[in-house]
């Protein structure tokens, strides 16, 4: 059980960091970066900790409304990433499941939707629209936190995913990261 909350807990934070910034908003939240989100972090020969290199300090608003999800998981995920990006404010924001397909549709018919995480697998037709962002090229891009590629920062193997099948008309519009 403690596995698979921190497994959870990885992921969702390495999702965070992805919608971070991949995901600009026109309006809205600020989600301005000034460094590739593929830089690595350089280490310390005196402590041997990483720390981000210079001007890759991250800022901006992350809104996270899913159904029914697991409110004490995701709140410890936004606490951590607070704490360890102190320019970002997290909003949790749990929704009920009954009316989610709806509530989430009617966000991207308004206009920009104020919601950077969501549950994204009932609504095909925005899917299809390229509303949601495509994770597909970011897998190769490498993780700020672990210094390799997202491909091998993810078990893909366990969010069902066969990045090798895919081509490159192919798109990944969902990541498994609550399941996993």
């Amino acid at each position: 059980m403690k596995r698979r909350r921190g497994i959870a807990v990885f992921v969702s934070v390495l999702m965070l960091l992805s919608v971070m910034t991949a995901c600009g908003k026109s309006g809205g939240a600020d989600t301005s970066q000034t460094t590739d989100p593929g830089t690595p972090k350089t280490e310390t020969k005196d402590e041997g900790k990483t720390e981000e290199p210079a001007g890759s300090k991250l800022a901006g608003k992350i809104n996270i409304s899913l159904p029914g999800a697991s409110a004490s998981v995701w709140n410890a995920v936004a606490d951590a990433y607070m704490k360890k990006n102190p320019d970002v404010v997290v909003k949790v924001d749990q929704k009920p499941a009954d009316g989610y397909t709806e509530w989430l549709t009617a966000q991207f018919a308004a206009g920009v939707p104020d919601v950077d995480l969501v549950a994204n697998n009932s609504v095909g037709n925005l899917q299809a629209d390229g509303k949601f962002m495509d994770y597909l090229p970011y897998l190769d891009k490498t993780n700020r936190y672990t210094n390799k590629p997202w491909k091998d920062s993810l078990d893909l193997k366990a969010m069902g995913l066969n990045i090798e099948a895919m081509g490159a008309e192919d798109h990944l519009w969902n990541l498994n990261f609550e399941s996993v």
